[in-house]
């Protein structure tokens, strides 16, 4: 039986109020962008790529508000990178810990991850100086429509999206046995969930450093989808970004 972990770990703690979003600021910059010269630091940082004049930036956490800004800032998005690309090193200096959490134990068959979010309200309060990685599984087979974004809520410290990885939501499958048109958000016999208008595609696996606590919550409204959630070290993020999965390197946005 798969564990449904319905307390909160650390004392009987309970879902908090998910109004806490993260600003885009704090989703793109690779440093705070409220410092002096963090926006033109930002921009330095995605000039090659938005030179690239490519098809889409993933932002796993945007609302379509804080997408829409994101793409007024930034002007062009990115297009992955075709030869290995950098990765910034940044401290390693505990293991990641869930101080509270609603979430599913993995089982066999499940998606790849150790606090699995399958259910609306479901999240997980992660404290950490590292890396963890969110794997997606959009259920188009289970419920389409618009897909109401995961939050980053209570946030202490630094939280940095750095990569993505895996295959784009929009890339199409070509193995034996696929739809034409078949992708991760569906099939033409079944149907597509779609994004929020103005975000950037996402990719299935989303991933972030963290020098402090966020809560991650998912927020199912008719488009269902999973998400499993588990600590990476920098080696693991390289690796995943490199591995041309389906041809495809991954982005990078922390150099």
């Amino acid at each position: 039986m798969v564990g449904d972990h319905r307390a909160g770990l650390a004392g009987g703690h309970v879902a908090p109020a998910f109004t806490d979003v993260l600003e885009v600021g704090e989703l793109l910059a690779v440093e705070d962008p409220l410092e002096v010269g963090g926006v033109a630091e930002l921009l330095d940082v995605a000039a090659a790529e938005v030179l690239a004049g490519g098809d889409g930036l993933a932002r796993a956490a945007l609302t379509g508000a804080a997408a829409g800004a994101a793409s007024l800032l930034l002007g062009k998005t990115a297009s992955a990178a075709t030869a290995p690309v950098p990765l910034r090193k940044r401290a390693e200096t505990d293991t990641v810990t869930a101080v509270a959490a609603v979430y599913n134990d993995p089982f066999p068959g499940s998606l790849g991850g150790r606090w699995l979010l399958f259910r609306n309200t479901e999240y997980v309060t992660l404290q950490v100086t590292g890396y963890f990685q969110i794997r997606w599984e959009p259920e188009y087979w289970k419920g389409l429509g618009e897909i109401i974004l995961p939050t980053f809520t209570g946030r202490s410290g630094t939280l940095l999206h750095v990569a993505s990885g895996g295959r784009r939501f929009d890339d199409i499958y070509t193995h034996a046995g696929a739809e034409p048109g078949q992708s991760m958000l569906g099939r033409p016999s079944v149907g597509y969930q779609t994004l929020p208008a103005g975000t950037p595609t996402l990719w299935h696996n989303e991933h972030y450093w963290l020098n402090g606590t966020v809560t991650v919550a998912c927020h199912e409204g008719s488009a269902k989808y999973n998400l499993g959630l588990i600590e990476r070290t920098w080696q693991n993020v390289y690796d995943d970004i490199n591995s041309a999965a389906d041809g495809r390197i991954g982005l990078i946005y922390d150099k």
